[in-house]
């Protein structure tokens, strides 16, 4: 049988959609391609799914002639074709040629289009398994389970519910293996694919499709909820969780007519995997408020590299904005292929949140240099970038940074469990003991632009101002108190207790904190204080960062790579400090940078702004 040959689309608009034959599982895949075009509004559905590996070594009869598929594809469709009438489907693998770049190119702009207008968007998330199959058999009840509790105002979890709730909702007990696997489906490699963002978001209806089992999207999406309300989150990876989050935040934008610009909804996906590093760009194109004023178009061409996409975005971004918000982009293990400016988009841990991210979620705040405009060069071939700004401090000490820590096992002993705990605890309040001792809270004098070193140091430690701009300053300052009475009782002992007595005064106060709980937790009753969690809650900005205290006293929160002797400066469009090293006569870009009072023009000169070139 002759390999299928594709023919040329007639149309700017033209597509194909792959008509597939009916039959049984055991029949071979037969199916023929129409050209089609999105003007004449054909009907159809889209596949969503995880390509898998790029081995094309099965083959569906296509016109007569032999196509090669992955294996991933060839099972989707054994399950999804029906087996007496045709389904008309659009597949990216098939659909478009995918040898043919120009094609490639086009096509892929057109991919908004073709999802939007879908029928409807089949999700297939792959083949059932033993561990599978407990939590898809529960996913309906899990969801009808939350529409009720929704209904009822019930906000019990899964402790509470104990004595009679589980049954009331007809759901599993807690200790069902059900609720594991059912939370494992999100680990499965479609929930990390970039193209599903777009895929998901523009559906009209989707249904995911595991195995022989199917349930609609928003029951997936319930059910989720359902054991995230009940405490059962623990057996979801954060990356994922933090992934599906944000599929269902630009879902509901969506939905209400709004679009992100395309930086925020980088800085939202950073932690999805794309084949091809370029459509980590590429595939948020259709969701991207500002597309058409960017005027990125998709480039396949094998001498036009994943770095120079890259850079030539970061430029794209500064010269449309006249912001620098893309160099706040958090860096760590910078590619030295980069230049240190130039945002390396490809998958990173979700946790490194941004300073300026979380500032685009409402209105801005953050205004350190004013409301200058940004003007920058370009030289050397796109690798140097001239900014105009100064230099207003050094780092004088930085603390260790604070990483997030999460076990990648999916069972572990309760002892084991009990010690990563206990770990946790330890090395959080010793991080913590630490941060507040280089802030210098204990040192006489008030902080170098007013008010109290403690409230610097809070302040600080929420960059500012919380992500929920209508929270009271003076509930948080309450919340803060009993936070450092439960987390940094012990800060002022750090200049003069030894480190072994410091570890064994925070261990006690642990393990009797512990005792607290397991107390309450086993007798109903609320036995001990929780009123510091409302700030706890608040400190989103420190992970991956160190706190920091410059040559002036300001303190402040940096990138994990940062170092004493670097230098703050501030440029022109910059809404935050940046941290730069110096290299030569030239600079490096480590990242943004909060410092607690300096975030509203105070330092800023325009008249004091030189060129300042970064490699």
């Amino acid at each position: 049988m002759d390999a299928y040959v594709y023919k040329q689309l007639a149309y700017g608009d033209s597509f194909r959609l792959l008509e597939l034959q009916p039959g049984e599982a055991r029949n071979a895949l037969e199916a023929r391609l129409l050209d089609v075009r999105l003007s004449d509004d054909p009907t159809f559905a889209a596949l969503s799914y995880c390509w898998g590996d790029p081995l094309f070594n099965t083959r569906l009869t296509c016109d007569g002639q032999m196509l090669l598929i992955t294996e991933s594809l060839t099972a989707a469709l054994i399950h999804l074709r029906n087996a007496s009438q045709t389904l008309v489907i659009w597949v990216d693998q098939v659909c478009i040629d995918q040898k043919n770049i120009v094609e490639r190119a086009v096509q892929v702009t057109l991919m908004g289009q073709i999802y939007t207008k879908a029928e409807r968007v089949l999700i297939w998330l792959g083949e059932e398994d033993a561990d599978s199959t407990p939590g898809l058999r529960i996913v309906e009840r899990l969801s009808k389970a939350q529409l009720r509790r929704d209904q009822n105002g019930d906000t019990r979890n899964k402790y509470q519910l104990l004595m009679s709730g589980f049954s009331e909702y007809n759901l599993p007990y807690q200790d069902d293996i059900a609720y594991s696997s059912f939370l494992r489906l999100s680990q499965r490699p479609y929930f990390s694919r970039g193209w599903i963002l777009q895929e998901a978001v523009l559906a009209r209806k989707s249904m995911i499709h595991c195995g022989s089992h199917s349930f609609a999207f928003d029951d997936y999406y319930r059910a989720l909820v359902c054991c995230f309300v009940l405490g059962f989150e623990d057996n979801m990876n954060t990356d994922n969780l933090m992934r599906f989050m944000s599929l269902i935040g630009m879902r509901q934008a969506f939905k209400n007519n709004r679009k992100e610009e395309l930086l925020t909804l980088l800085y939202q996906t950073r932690s999805t995997i794309t084949t091809d590093p370029k459509d980590k760009i590429y595939c948020l194109l259709g969701l991207a408020g500002d597309a058409d004023t960017l005027k990125i178009q998709p480039n396949y061409d094998a001498s036009y590299s994943f770095q120079d996409a890259y850079r030539d975005v970061a430029i794209t971004f500064m010269q449309s904005s006249k912001n620098l918000d893309v160099l706040s982009v958090p860096r760590t293990n910078h590619d030295s292929s980069f230049p240190s400016w130039v945002p390396d988009w490809r998958p990173a841990s979700s946790y490194m949140l941004s300073l300026t991210a979380r500032e685009r979620l409402k209105d801005t705040r953050y205004r350190a240099t004013g409301h200058s405009e940004a003007c920058i060069q370009i030289k050397e071939d796109g690798s140097l970038l001239g900014l105009s700004g100064h230099r207003i401090d050094q780092i004088e000490e930085c603390g260790d940074v604070y990483r997030y820590e999460e076990s990648t096992a999916v069972q572990r002993s309760y002892w084991r469990q009990l010690r990563e705990n206990y770990m946790f605890a330890l090395r959080l309040r010793l991080r913590y003991i630490d941060w507040k001792h280089i802030a210098g809270v204990y040192t006489k004098g008030e902080y170098v632009s007013g008010g109290t070193k403690d409230d610097a140091f809070w302040r600080t430690l929420i960059a500012g101002h919380p992500i929920d701009s209508d929270t009271d300053f003076d509930q948080i300052r309450s919340d803060y108190r009993a936070w450092n009475s439960s987390i940094l009782r012990f800060s002022s002992m750090r200049r003069w207790v030894p480190h072994t007595v410091l570890v064994a005064l925070v261990t006690m106060k642990i393990v009797l904190e512990g005792l607290r709980t397991l107390l309450a937790l086993t007798c109903f009753l609320p036995l001990y204080d929780r009123s510091h969690e409302p700030f706890n809650a608040l400190v989103q900005c420190v992970a991956q960062r160190k706190l920091f205290r410059t040559s002036a006293g300001y303190v402040g929160l940096a990138p994990e790579s940062v170092r004493a002797g670097d230098t703050i400066a501030l440029f022109q469009g910059g809404r935050l400090p940046l941290i730069i090293r110096q290299h030569g006569d030239r600079w490096r870009l480590i990242g943004d940078c909060y410092v607690h009072g300096l975030m509203n023009g105070e330092k800023f000169d325009a008249q004091k702004c030189d060129t300042m070139w970064i490699e």
